[in-house]
C-alpha cells in the first residue's frame, strides 16, 4: 500500500480583477489586465519579501489559456 501525502492547506487572499479601469496617460478604458480576464478570481500568497503587499504573488489561469501561472505584480502608485 503507497502511502498518501499530508494535504497542505493556507491562507490567502482572493482578488477580481476589475471589469473596466482607465489606463495610462489618456485614461483609455482597459478590459482585465494584460495577463487576467476581466471579473477572474486570483489568489493571492502572503507577502513574501516582508514589504507590506508592495509586491504580490498572484497565481490563477492565464487570459486565453487554461495553464495556471505564477507572476509577481508590483505596486505603482
Amino acid at each position: 500500500m503507497t502511502e498518501q501525502p499530508e494535504k497542505y492547506f493556507e491562507w490567502c487572499l482572493v482578488a477580481n480583477v476589475v471589469s473596466e479601469q482607465p489606463f495610462g496617460e489618456n485614461h483609455e478604458i482597459q478590459h482585465g489586465t494584460n495577463h487576467f480576464s476581466p471579473n477572474t478570481k486570483v489568489y493571492c500568497s502572503a507577502p513574501t519579501w516582508g514589504d507590506g503587499y508592495e509586491q504580490i504573488v498572484f497565481v490563477d489561469r492565464h487570459r486565453g489559456s487554461s495553464k495556471l501561472v505564477t507572476m509577481v505584480s508590483m505596486r505603482n502608485d
